[in-house]
Formats: structure tokens, C-alpha cells, sequence
């Protein structure tokens, strides 16, 4: 199977104001200060990514030898290729006229010569802020193959094993020749193995053991810095970035009633080698935000899953309810530099903390309904899960933390013969994304905002 895809992404004029002001009591003063942020400016961005995957596999039965037995084998390879553009201009000032009114500060009598007090003062100006550092190309090969083996050891036991080489050939390069470049050459061995165990048709008792990875994406490889507009700071990719290896273990019971539901518990182990985290650069003289490898962290937990028809129940005939459970501990060893600002600020403070992104707990549930005799599927999910680490500041200061939100979807779907209409709701609840940090016990709001409720509605016509 090969697939071809391109796809673009354009910002074709992203509009950036900001300011300061000062309640002096009797008036409000407005003024914008270089120094601690920037000057209002407009972007223009371009990015275009090309795909090419092609990808074959193969079974063989080995039925002469065992009945019971096959073997499966297949080879994958992606190609990425990408190109950023940026330019930005910039609105300067050298007679300082912004009063709070942002039409009157960009009208055209405040420009260059039309500005009040020409010659001895010169009015606004735009300056073409594009810097070189901020373009960058990169390509991406990955090669992978696996050869799996699948076998019935008894009537109630299986065996599936394998092993996984990938493969991976990664560069990002700024168009300014100065700056790094970001760089994965690496080839890795992935083996798994899965044992089930059946004592009947009704029941799974599983184990599993899989060696995985997670690579850095393009933007967090990438050696430049972009102004981020939600967060208002500076985001600065790592050329130096590894990618993450993860050893997974995980013990599973399951229980299917009938077909169409199902029962499940299972306790589940994860150990990160050089895992990925979002943290502010101390260094920098503003907010200014990268992604950095940290040596190694832990998760595990438990798990439960629910499928439930609820037609016992004599008016929800056609109706599925399930649910889903899951309660995660993680930690991650803090490195020496880290731990030594923060006992600068808290002495009593542990060698680890959670790690970056981890919910320690995520829960998910739905009710559908679907009929064909009167053509009517539709479904409502609410997703939740716990305070996650959002951003690891480093230095000593608070971390910043990502609150809890509740995701509350709706879709119906109606058939008339060939034609089917389908109306979805998406965020009703419109809970706001909300990140805090906390100091000295008290907590205090980093970032929020709301992104409102979604309706879409939409046919189909089915020609045969």
C-alpha cells in the first residue's frame, strides 16, 4: 500500500498588539515598553509538508509443521519533507504617541512625516523584522520492518512474539548556516511478546511485554525561535533532542459476557528513558520556552473497562453504555543542577517529581443508541482527566500546571435510504483550559481561556 499526501498550513497575516498601563488613580497611562515585550507586529507564515508511506505485509501459515502456527512479516518506510517560511514586520515608535487607542496609534496621521512635531519627532514606522534564523527545512526517512510469530501453544494458551528494527534518518536545518543542526541517525531493535491465556470462551488472562519509542517532532528539533501568540512567550527548539525509549509491561484480565461487551482490569508498568519535557529556559532574559530530555521517570497503574448493553432494561432496547478508568503514578528523577535551585527556595524538597503531561488520572464514558430499523445512531462522550505538569520551570520558581476540564460531545446520525444527515455538538460545557501555579499556597491563574462550543452539520448520498 503507498499513499502520497501534501498538505499546507498558511498564517497569512496574524495580527500581534500588546502594551502596558498603569492605574495612577486620577488616569490611566498607556505605553509600550520594548523591554518587556515586543512591539506590535505582524506575521506572514507558510509551511508545507509532503508524505510519502508505502508499506507491505505478509503471513505465512506453516501448516505442515503446525497447524496452529504462522508467521507474519512486513517492511514500512515513511518519507516527510518540510519547508518554513517567516517574515515579520514591525511597528516602531519614536515619539511615543500610543495612548490606549490602538486606531488612532496606527492612523495614517501618525505615520513618518504625518506624525504632529515633524521633523524634530519622526512618527510610526514599519520595520521588516525577518531574521534568516527563522526559516528552516527538514526531512524525515524512517525504515521499519518486523518478522512476528503467532502460535497456539494449547487450546487455551497463545504466544505471539516479534521483533521491530526502526530505522530513523532526521534533519532540521535553519536556513541561517550558523545555527545547529537538529540531527537523529539512529537505528533501534523493538521486540515484543504477548502470552494469553483462555481458560474459556469467555475469558482472557494476558500479559505483555513491548519495547517502543517516541522521536522528537519537527518543531521541537527545529534550531529557531518563534514568537508563540497564546502564551505570549518565545518557543526555541533543541537541535540536541533524543528520542524517548519506553519499556512497557502489562498484565490484563478480561471478561466478555457476550458479544459487544466487555469487563476489564489490568495493571500496566512503564519506564522512560531521555523523556520529553515542555520547560521555561532560565537563562533567557524573557519568557522563553524549549523542550529538553530529562534522564529517566516511571509511570504505572491500573485500569478498567466497561461495555454494557443495556437492553434488560425494556425502553433502551438499542443502548450501549461503557466507561473507562484509569489511575497513573509517575515520578522522574530531577537532575542535580534542578534540585539545586530548588532547595535554594525549599530545602525539604524531593529528589523527583511528576512527570511532564501525565494526568494522574484519566476518565472516559458514553451512552449510544442505534437502531437499523429506523436508521438513528447517536452518542454523547464526557472525557475528564486529572491536574497534569504543564511547563517545567526551572530555577527554583513554581511549576506551571494544567487544571482539569470537562469534555462533554454529542453526535446524531439520521438515514433516508442512500442520504444520511449527521449533526455533532462538540465542548458544550465549554470548560476554560486553565493553567496555574501555586506559592506559598495560594494558586494563581498562569493562562485561560475558553474555546466556546462547536456545531457542524453535514450529508451523505451513497452511489452504487
Amino acid at each position: 500500500m503507498t499513499s502520497y499526501v501534501v498538505s499546507k498550513h498558511k498564517e497569512p497575516d496574524t495580527r500581534f498588539f500588546t502594551n502596558i498601563y498603569e492605574n495612577t488613580g486620577d488616569s490611566v497611562l498607556y505605553f509600550i515598553d520594548i523591554a518587556k515585550q515586543d512591539v506590535p507586529s505582524r506575521y506572514f507564515r507558510d509551511l508545507t509538508e509532503k508524505n510519502l508511506n508505502a508499506k507491505f505485509d505478509l503471513t505465512l501459515p506453516f501448516e505442515h509443521l503446525n497447524p496452529n502456527f504462522k508467521i507474519k512479516a512486513g517492511a514500512a518506510t515513511v518519507y516527510k519533507v518540510r519547508g518554513f517560511d517567516e517574515r515579520i514586520f514591525e511597528y516602531r515608535d519614536n515619539n511615543d504617541s500610543y495612548s490606549g487607542s490602538i486606531p488612532d496609534y496606527l492612523d495614517n496621521s501618525n505615520i513618518g512625516m504625518n506624525a504632529p512635531g515633524y521633523p524634530d519627532y519622526f512618527g510610526l514606522f514599519i520595520s521588516d523584522a525577518t531574521q534568516l534564523s527563522n526559516t528552516y527545512d527538514g526531512y524525515q526517512l524512517l525504515v521499519s520492518a518486523y518478522l512476528m510469530g503467532d502460535i497456539e501453544i494449547t487450546k487455551k494458551l497463545r504466544l505471539v512474539a516479534g521483533v521491530r528494527p526502526e530505522y530513523t534518518n532526521m534533519l532540521v536545518e535553519s536556513r541561517n548556516p550558523s545555527n545547529p543542526k537538529g540531527v537523529l541517525d539512529v537505528l533501534h531493535i523493538l521486540p515484543a511478546v504477548n502470552l494469553t491465556y483462555s481458560p474459556n470462551d469467555k475469558m482472557n488472562f494476558r500479559g505483555s511485554f513491548a519495547k517502543t519509542l517516541a522521536r522528537p517532532t519537527f518543531r521541537e528539533l527545529a534550531p529557531y525561535s518563534s514568537f508563540e501568540f497564546s502564551g505570549d512567550f518565545i518557543f526555541t527548539g533543541n537541535a540536541n533532542l533524543q528520542s524517548t525509549l519506553i519499556n512497557n509491561f502489562d498484565v490484563r484480565w478480561e471478561y466478555f459476557s457476550r458479544p459487544g461487551e466487555v469487563f476489564s482490569a489490568s495493571y500496566f508498568y512503564k519506564r522512560f528513558l531521555n523523556p520529553i519535557e515542555r520547560t521555561f529556559i532560565p537563562e533567557a532574559s524573557n519568557d522563553e520556552i524549549t523542550f529538553e530530555n530529562v534522564g529517566t521517570a516511571q509511570a504505572h497503574g491500573i485500569e478498567f473497562d466497561i461495555r454494557k448493553k443495556l437492553d434488560f432494561i425494556p425502553l433502551l432496547k438499542n443502548t450501549k453504555a461503557g466507561a473507562n478508568f484509569a489511575f497513573i503514578h509517575t515520578t522522574v528523577a530531577i537532575d542535580d543542577q534542578e534540585l539545586a535551585a530548588i532547595h535554594a527556595t525549599n530545602p525539604y524538597h524531593g529528589t523527583t517529581r511528576e512527570m511532564y503531561g501525565q494526568a494522574p488520572f484519566i476518565c472516559n464514558a458514553f451512552l449510544g443508541y442505534s437502531s437499523k430499523e429506523n436508521g438513528i445512531s447517536t452518542n454523547i462522550n464526557y472525557n475528564i482527566s486529572g491536574k497534569k505538569l504543564a511547563i517545567v520551570v526551572k530555577g527554583g520558581t513554581p511549576n506551571i500546571y494544567e487544571q482539569p476540564r470537562n469534555q462533554l460531545d454529542f453526535n446524531f446520525k439520521k438515514k433516508f435510504g442512500k442520504i444520511s444527515l449527521r449533526f455533532s455538538a462538540k465542548n458544550l460545557l465549554n470548560s476554560p483550559y486553565k493553567q496555574t501555579y501555586a506559592y506559598k499556597d495560594v494558586e494563581y491563574i498562569f493562562s485561560e481561556y475558553n474555546l466556546g462550543r462547536e456545531y457542524s452539520v453535514g450529508f451523505s448520498y451513497l452511489i452504487k
